[in-house]
């Protein structure tokens, strides 16, 4: 087999010993433009989530020393 030999998915599979659904990858594909927005607001909800971790950690510590 050299590199330029293309098989179809079934073809692959079949000499693979694998399944189709195991060969298939979906990928989503997001727009440009969104690809900013979408990291900010993740970043928004991890920060948040720190913060509410951190001030809880900060409480419980503060309850359990004094």
């Amino acid at each position: 087999m050299d590199g330029d030999t293309l098989f179809t998915i079934g073809g692959l599979a079949r000499r693979t010993g694998l399944t189709v659904k195991t060969i298939r990858f979906c990928v989503t594909y997001q727009p440009a433009g969104h690809f900013w927005a979408l990291q900010w607001a993740e970043t928004g909800l991890y920060l948040g989530r720190t913060l509410l971790l951190a001030g809880f950690c900060a409480w419980w510590i503060r309850r359990r020393v004094t």
